[in-house]
């Protein structure tokens, strides 16, 4: 049971990561109006993706941790 929780909460990423990579695919093209460099854009991913896996990245700790009081009470 518990290698089937472990394989779901790895599923919960890829839906939003596959979202925001799709979203996301207009500031990876290299339009001639944008001044922005590479990196630029880079960094400006990154941030995007963490801020919106941040929410189920807690939520998954917070239940780990959770088990883990758990199981030392």
């Amino acid at each position: 049971m518990k290698t089937i929780n472990f394989i779901a909460d790895g599923m919960h990423f890829l839906p939003f990561t596959f979202l925001v990579f799709i979203l996301l695919i207009p500031t990876s093209i290299r339009y001639e109006e944008w001044d922005s460099t590479l990196s630029e854009r880079l960094i400006f991913q990154v941030v995007v993706m963490s801020a919106v896996m941040l929410p189920v990245l807690i939520n998954a700790i917070g239940r780990e941790i959770k088990s883990t009081s758990a199981v030392l009470s």
